[in-house]
């Protein structure tokens, strides 16, 4: 009753897995509630032993991932319409951890800057720079990051087609509460 028609065939093979002693963490199924309604949820099966080591019975736990499929639905959804928008916009994200010097950006910043790669570390980035705007950029990031402000900076870069064009950045840090920067975004 608790295993929905069409889903049968996938239990008597998961029975037969439990049978040669393997044991199934974290499988996702469907089962069906009282109600008749089906549920979604994530099955830990395992085989139960007897002294000898011979295989009794089966250990079956089922937990109830619905909700966790529905925020994921969810989350996927304003990821998309999030990537939609920064195309439409031409906007690109970028996010820098500057104890480990880590680089990540969105597809629209690849786009900004005209590369096929991502980069991964503020020297890559710098490399890009204008070297007449680089040591204006980093006064002025400084300058907000040790005062905790937004900044707003506008500066050439080196396009990935050869051509010198203008960026417009803006960002902030995030800290940790001794006053640390612990990303800028």
């Amino acid at each position: 009753l608790l295993i929905p028609e069409e889903r049968r065939e996938e239990e008597l093979a998961t029975f037969q897995r439990i049978r040669q002693g393997e044991t199934i963490e974290n499988y996702e199924a469907k089962r069906r509630r009282k109600d008749g309604s089906d549920i979604d949820v994530s099955l830990t099966l395992s085989a139960v032993r007897n002294d000898r080591g011979t295989i009794i019975g089966a250990s079956k736990i089922a937990r109830d991932i619905s909700a966790r499929l529905v925020a994921e639905e969810t989350l996927w959804h304003s990821e998309e319409q999030l990537r939609l928008a920064q195309t439409a916009a031409h906007v690109g994200i970028w996010d820098w951890d500057p104890g480990n010097d880590r680089l990540s950006w969105s597809a629209e910043m690849l786009n900004l800057y005209g590369l096929s790669q991502p980069l991964h570390s503020y020297a890559e980035w710098r490399k890009l720079v204008h070297a007449d705007d680089l040591p204006r950029i980093e006064a002025e990031r400084a300058e907000a990051l040790r005062s905790q402000q937004v900044f707003n900076i506008d500066y050439r870069i080196m396009h990935g087609s050869g051509e010198i064009r203008w960026i417009s950045s803006r960002g902030q840090g995030w800290y940790h509460e001794d006053g640390r920067v612990l990303r800028v975004l």
